[in-house]
């Protein structure tokens, strides 16, 4: 069993290079995370799977979107 590797709020979004609006869009999408009190975690393999998944489901639109443009 692999250990999990828990971040909090600064760390994901620094990690991510995104603000901390974008993380909270994200959690409303569905972004995995842990609440510990009033303490917000995530763990970094469950977010890696939901950001591949997301660019997964994102994928097909874009080569439809493309063949629209052409």
């Amino acid at each position: 069993m692999t250990p999990v590797t828990w971040m909090r709020i600064e760390a994901i979004t620094k990690a991510l290079g995104i603000s901390h609006a974008t993380l909270y869009r994200w959690i409303e999408r569905g972004l995995p995370h842990h609440k510990v009190g009033r303490v917000v975690l995530f763990d970094q393999d469950e977010i890696d799977s939901w950001l591949r998944a997301q660019s997964a489901r994102r994928e097909p639109e874009q080569r439809a979107a493309r063949g629209r443009r052409s």
